[in-house]
Parts: structure tokens; sequence; C-alpha cells
């Protein structure tokens, strides 16, 4: 029976009368092909599928395409599982986060910001409550104090006109959006709208720069920043499904390196 699911059972002779039977041979080689003499045993292609795209990082400059921040986090963002990242020692989706913006297109990859140092160890998590959010008083400080300030010194007055910097403006707005929906029976009558500012990706590194220099500033203070010590971007591509078909391991390897290099160079080109 088992011959018959791998080899389909067939015991036919060749042109010189020779038994053949039927099976897989895997060389030392190429896996795609076989060196006998007598018939190719098993052909194919290999595929390559990229699932998701994972990075940790502290510096946001390395970001090099528009970045649409989100003033007003969407909790729904948040890990719900783990994505098998260890910092620290702490599972990953553990640790307190919260969503910043999404950047890129094919793939599009979400950016958050962890902060080990609000992890509490002794907390009993769950399924339904990991215990990963952050304090939206806490959101509000660092994008009034931080980020807000420092894209208001680099932005050009024009652009500025489109921004709201204050971080109860964009929370007055999400809040307007969210009661205007439930004015309306159904869902798909009510009015949904996510408010996002699009940054240039020319002026992500002079904006970080001052943005961390706020930063570093306020943690070295004694107030609510201080536990942004340790903090961590991390980007994730999830749902990719990228799949490219080849002919042999080395050319798989050569697309590998490829698509590797491809996102690799768009995170850290200058």
């Amino acid at each position: 029976m088992v011959g018959r699911i791998f080899t389909g059972g067939d015991d036919s002779d060749d042109e010189d009368g020779i038994k053949l039977d039927r099976y897989l041979e895997v060389g030392k080689g190429d896996m795609m092909f076989t060196n006998s003499r007598r018939r190719e045993k098993a052909r194919g292609e290999v595929t390559l599928d990229i699932d998701s795209i994972l990075a940790l990082f502290t510096d946001l400059s390395v970001i090099n395409t528009m970045l649409s921040i989100s003033i007003v986090a969407n909790p729904m963002k948040n890990l719900k599982r783990s994505v098998h990242l260890i910092h620290n020692g702490i599972p990953l989706h553990w640790i307190p986060h919260f969503h910043l913006g999404q950047f890129g297109h094919d793939p599009m990859f979400d950016l958050f910001v962890f902060l080990p140092g609000l992890y509490n160890k002794e907390v009993k998590r769950r399924k339904n409550n990991l215990f990963n959010h952050v304090d939206e008083k806490l959101r509000a400080e660092f994008l009034n104090e931080c980020l807000l300030p420092a894209i208001r010194e680099v932005v050009s007055p024009n652009e500025s006109q489109s921004w709201d910097f204050a971080y109860v403006v964009s929370q007055a707005k999400s809040q307007a959006v969210g009661l205007e929906g439930n004015r309306y029976k159904h869902t798909k009558e009510s009015f949904n709208q996510q408010i996002k500012f699009d940054l240039d990706g020319d002026h992500i590194a002079a904006v970080w720069a001052k943005c961390n220099l706020r930063l570093r500033r306020a943690i070295r203070g004694n107030g609510m920043l201080k536990v942004f010590k340790g903090f961590q971007f991390f980007i994730n591509c999830k749902g990719y499904k990228h799949r490219t078909h080849t002919r042999g391991f080395s050319e798989l390897m050569n697309v590998y390196k490829e698509k590797v290099s491809v996102v690799k160079n768009e995170l850290t080109a200058d």
C-alpha cells in the first residue's frame, strides 16, 4: 500500500526487458533531478513562501519612505499572539506596546513602539488579555512632548497645515467619527474614518534626530516618559504570502537573497 502511494504501483519493464521499480531518488546534488540512466525519478519546483517580515530597531531613520502616522493608536492592532520573537527573555507579544503607523506597499508594514520598562512579570496573562497595552496618557505625552514638536520643526509651513500638533485635537476628531457612526442603524451606513498624517520619507531622519533628543532628555528626567528607557521600534508585515517558483535549490537561494536584500535596502538605505 505504501509503495503504491509513492510509486503508483508501476512494475513495468523497460525496452531492454529490465524490471523497473518506480521510486523517488534523492542524490547529493540537485534534489530536482536524478542521475539514474534509466529515467528521471522525480521532477518538480521549489517554492519560497514569505509569510511575514519582522524587525526590531531603535533608529526610526532606517525607514526611507512615506510613513503614515496614527496620532490616536488603534488598540486592536496590538499583537494578540506570539510572533516567535523574544526580547531580553520576554516574549515580544507580552511587552506593552502601541501602534504608531504604517509604511510601504507590497509589503505593507505596521510600525509599533514597544516599552519593556512597562513589563510586569507578576501579571498572570490570558489568551484574551495579554496586558500589553499602553495607557493613553503616556502615548499622548510622547506625541505632545517628543514626536509632534519634532515634526513641526522639520516640515514646511505648507505641509504643517495638514497636521494636528496636539494629541487632544486628533482625539476629539477620532471620537467625533465614532459618535457620527452611532447615529446609523447599520454599520455599512456609519461614517468611519482613520485619522492618519503622512510624513515624507525625506523628513524622517531629521524628525527622528529631534524627537530622539527630546526623548532622551525626558527619559533622564522623573516624568512619565522615563519608562521609554530601552524602547524598541517593531515592524511587522504579516500575511505577505509572496510565492516564487524556481527550478533548483541554487536558484531558490538566489531568489531568497534578492528578496531579503530588497527588504533590507528599503529599511536601511540612507
